[in-house]
């Protein structure tokens, strides 16, 4: 089955992380079909800036193997704010996910003065975001972060998803518990992530699980993608305290993993 990525781009031709990331990641790009968007400032509609940054970014996918009947390319103007304007174009659109250049989303934070970080997570509440560091294509495989809240189950689904013919990455399963707490009592998250994954396609060969004891969740995410070279942390961020853990991706370690998910890719979903 066909995945459908929104990668966002802009000028900045030497930081195509979005398009980078899904070159490296995607074995099968045969199954991977790619929108290029870009959004023009101002109310004017968009210029000649639009169809370089387009036209550049489209060489570099068939450059990297993707088929030309496989990567599109969109330009809007602003609306509203670039975050809406990104998740209302990718709800229209019902893409399987948006990708995002970490360098691009820092140079907003700089611009707007405000989190874009915090806003990305907060907003988007339908498609799942892909938060893309420098790629790495020695990095393999996903770690899949499990509280027990929807939120992660919703990741865990779109997890299987996007990796069911997509034979070159293993995931595992990572719960992390407070220091005292039974491993054990994980073991139905556990089950019910597998079979979501398993559901999609994926061969429970490819699947194992570890949980981890340590108050710091997302220390310990980012230590163990960092150490084992995960291509993708992917994770789901609760809107409210409830879950089985107490709501493990707070607004704070959601923060956190932005700032450092161990040089991996963040993955999430609301």
């Amino acid at each position: 089955m066909e995945r459908h990525l929104l990668i966002t781009i802009s000028e900045d031709q030497t930081a195509l992380f979005g398009v980078r990331f899904a070159a490296s990641f995607f074995s099968a790009k045969d199954h991977v079909r790619i929108t290029l968007l870009y959004i023009a400032p101002g109310e004017d509609d968009p210029d000649v800036s639009a169809t370089s940054a387009l036209s550049a970014a489209h060489e570099k996918c068939l450059s990297f193997g993707f088929s030309e009947s496989m990567v599109d390319s969109k330009s809007l103007t602003r609306r509203t704010s670039l975050i809406k304007d990104i998740l209302a174009e990718a709800q229209r659109g019902m893409y399987d996910a948006v990708v995002l250049g970490r360098r691009g989303v820092s140079r907003l934070e700089e611009v707007l003065g405000e989190s874009t970080s915090r806003r990305i997570l907060e907003e988007s509440a339908v498609t799942p975001v892909w938060i893309c560091r420098i790629p790495d294509p020695t990095r393999k495989n996903v770690l899949l972060c499990m509280d027990g809240s929807e939120q992660a189950y919703r990741m865990a689904d779109h997890v299987g998803f996007i990796l069911g013919s997509e034979q070159d990455h293993d995931v595992t399963i990572l719960c992390v518990l407070e220091p005292g707490s039974d491993p054990e009592s994980m073991n139905p998250v556990v089950q019910r992530a597998t079979a979501l994954l398993t559901e999609n396609g994926m061969d429970a060969k490819r699947i194992t699980s570890r949980v981890e004891n340590n108050d710091n969740p997302a220390q310990t995410i980012a230590t163990l993608a960092r150490d084992e070279g995960f291509a993708v942390v992917a994770a789901g961020r609760a809107a409210s305290v409830g879950s089985v853990l107490g709501q493990l991706f707070t607004d704070s370690v959601s923060a956190s993993l932005f700032r450092d998910s161990g040089g991996s890719t963040l993955w999430v979903a609301k």
